[in-house]
């Protein structure tokens, strides 16, 4: 089994700095369809663990990041694009469908970049400038642990990371899939991972700062702060036209995380109840939310919240100041 190490490094991670939310989620549907035109990055070769270089053609924000060159690095395992390409470092990610990926015409004696691959990595940029769309393609791609366990690809699926110039706009368009095994395609979980990620430890494969995942299940995906010491899975595989957009707020990660600092929650990690401490105008209907997107409805109530409902693990605490979410990390043991 070869556990992949996006998924290694964020449960091993620990907090480096708090990271407010910067994108806003939705779900919507649409018909998927495959791009034309493209310039593929595998040429038909087959392959595990690409490696790969993706000049959009523009300055593209990640949180705090810009960058105007994406890759596919082998360090990872082909279900995410990175601003990195070195082994040292920090970089940001986005991952569209991190499992672990292969070509569907693999042949483990033959290893990579042998004629016959069936499935292909691939990108074009449309639109002119400062309106540019960079579009990236898995087209008909395949599991490592399928492969690797009985050396047929019978299990697949397909997805599109579209990229916004000016905006900084994400969207991931999933097309047509087969997963019928879920135990062995996601290696025990419920599903991929999905979601945008500030900063990677390139050294120590450790997440830095709170991401912003896909979590809940199919088909009723939520979108949520991911600490660094969490791993975010989606139950469930993405449908045949589903798309996420993560529409990027570049003012909410200052004036949101002023807020955050501005509330204070004892002790940490709690059991039954915790408090808080805040000056700010704070509604009583607070919302925990899973590493799994589930969202749990609590009450504000004298400055203490009865968290007695809540089993034991990571939530994040959505709190309403004066119409802002505001996000705070809560540990029940």
């Amino acid at each position: 089994m070869k556990k992949y190490l996006l998924l290694t490094g964020l449960i091993l991670g620990a907090f480096a700095f708090a990271r407010a939310q910067s994108y806003n989620f939705t779900k919507t549907t649409g018909t998927y369809t495959d791009l034309t035109g493209v310039t593929s990055l595998t040429n038909n070769l087959t392959w595990d663990d690409p490696t790969a270089t993706i000049p959009l053609g523009f300055n593209l924000t990640i949180f705090d990041t810009t960058v105007s060159t994406l890759y596919f690095n082998e360090y990872f395992l082909g279900g995410s694009v990175m601003a990195s390409n070195l082994d040292v470092g920090r970089g940001a990610a986005i991952s569209i469908f991190e499992a672990d990926l292969m070509d569907r015409g693999y042949e483990f004696l033959a290893g990579d970049d042998q004629p016959g691959g069936l499935s292909t990595l691939s990108y074009k940029i449309e639109g002119t400038s400062g309106n540019k769309v960079a579009k990236i393609e898995w087209k008909n791609v395949g599991f490592y642990e399928e492969i690797d366990s009985d050396d047929t690809s019978l299990q697949f699926m397909n997805c599109q990371l579209w990229l916004y110039e000016g905006s900084n706009t994400v969207e991931m368009h999933y097309g047509p899939s087969n997963v019928t095994d879920v135990p062995l395609v996601y290696e025990d979980e419920p599903g991929p991972s999905i979601g945008i990620f500030p900063a990677i430890n390139m050294e120590t494969y450790l997440f830095e700062g709170d991401g912003f995942a896909v979590g809940g299940s199919v088909p009723n995906e939520v979108g949520y702060i991911n600490y660094s010491d969490t791993t975010p899975y989606l139950g469930g595989t993405p449908g045949n036209g589903t798309i996420y957009k993560f529409t990027f707020d570049a003012t909410s990660v200052k004036d949101v995380s002023e807020l955050a600092n501005e509330i204070v929650l004892w002790p940490q990690p709690a059991k039954d109840f915790i408090q808080l401490r805040s000056n700010l105008s704070i509604s009583p209907n607070v919302t925990a939310i899973t590493v799994q997107g589930k969202k749990v409805a609590l009450q504000l109530v004298h400055n203490k919240i009865d968290i007695t409902i809540l089993p034991k693990g990571v939530y994040t605490l959505q709190f309403d100041v004066d119409g802002q979410l505001v996000n705070k990390r809560l540990a029940v043991h």
